[in-house]
Formats: C-alpha cells, structure tokens, sequence
C-alpha cells in the first residue's frame, strides 16, 4: 500500500512518448490522424479518472476530519465512514494506473508507427524542420515531467500517512488518541491540497497535449 504511486511512475513515463505524438499528428495519411484520435481518446481516459481520483482525495480528507470533529462524542460512524472513503480511494488509484496503461501501450504503438514513417521522408529540409519542431514541444515535457514528479511524490506521502492514520484509529477511537494525531490530521489535509492543485496542472498539461494532437475542427469537415 504505501508504495502505491496513483499511478504516476507510469505517467510519468509515458508523458515521454506522449509530447512526441503532439508532434505528430498527420503521418502517414488519414491512418496517422486516426491513431492519434486513439491516443487522445486513452489520454482523455486517463484524465478523467485524475479528476474522480482528485474528487476521492477530497472525500476520503473530509471523512477523516469529521472523526476529529466527532472526537469527543462517538466517531465510530464517521470512522466507518473514513475506511470506506481511504477503500475507495485506493481502488480509484488502480482504475488510473489501468488507464494511464492503456495510453502507454497506445503511444507506444503510435510512436513505432511514426518513426517507420519518418524515415520514409526523403527531404532533408522537411526533416529538419519536423526536429525543430519536437525539439521545441519536448521542452514542454521537462515542466510537466517535473509536475508528474512531485505529484508522485507528494502522494506517496500522502498515501502512507493517510494509511498509518487508519490503522491507528482502527486500534483505538478514543477521543485521547484522536487528539494526540490531530497534527498528523491537519499535514494529510494540507497534502491533499497539495496534490489537487499538481493534479489540476498536469491535467492540464494534458489536455494540452491532446488538444494538439486532434485535428482542428475545420480540418474535420473537409
């Protein structure tokens, strides 16, 4: 459990290939765009399920801080509330780490197919421009690799801390412990917001990149 990194190892590793499809878009004909809508679809999945995972952080934060506003009267109901709210959370992370598998295996594939497609290319002055240009969006990845980083890292904490809270509540309700990891309660909460606004910067580096890739809508209708 607290090795779980809500799937960002694998996000982080896969935003590599995923800034290069920006890049890409249009190799190889119409198949080129559709592999791309196939990429965007998995990158928009992935999405998704940051932001019910975002949405489960606030549940399962709010859950633990009723049981210390409940501290002195009887928490057994809120911290039954609490367990299933961390249950749920745990099981959100897998759902984003499956996602963010499915894109990862999409890019992969789309990447092999653009560098058999590249080498097709016989002029020199279109290549060079093509590297010019994945040059300038793989400097967008450096920020959101390191956006991926700290939000790898700040959940881990956020994870082990959250876990060691409920397994000591699990052991002793009393209103005397409660009290005594108040401090410990008022970090979780503040890691939370922590996390919430690094999800909301690499969703939208996300949305970014997959934006990118589409076609616009004009070059739909024609």
């Amino acid at each position: 459990m607290k090795n779980m990194s809500f799937s960002m190892k694998t996000v982080v590793c896969l935003t590599a290939l995923i800034i290069c499809f920006a890049s890409l878009t249009g190799c190889g004909g119409s198949s080129g765009y559709k592999k791309s809508d196939s990429t965007t679809d998995k990158m928009d999945a992935v999405v998704y399920e940051l932001k019910q995972a975002q949405s489960q952080i606030d549940i399962t934060v709010e859950a633990l801080n009723q049981v210390v506003a409940k501290a002195n009267q009887d928490p057994r109901a809120e911290y039954e509330a609490f367990a299933k709210a961390l249950k749920d959370t745990e099981a959100q992370a897998k759902k984003v780490s499956k996602r963010a598998d499915e894109m990862r295996k999409q890019g992969q594939a789309y990447f092999k197919a653009w560098e058999e497609e590249f080498e097709k290319i016989a002029s020199e002055d279109l290549k060079k421009r093509f590297e010019q240009r994945k040059a300038m969006v793989e400097a967008k990845y450096a920020e959101i690799s390191k956006v991926s980083q700290q939000l790898k890292t700040e959940y881990e904490s956020f994870m082990s801390d959250v876990t060691d809270i409920q397994t000591v509540l699990s052991i002793d309700l009393t209103s005397a412990n409660i009290a005594g990891i108040a401090d410990i309660v008022e970090k979780v909460t503040a890691e939370a917001k922590t996390i919430n606004m690094l999800i909301d910067k690499h969703v939208a580096a996300l949305d970014m990149v997959s934006a990118e890739m589409r076609p616009s809508v004009a070059e739909q209708q024609d």
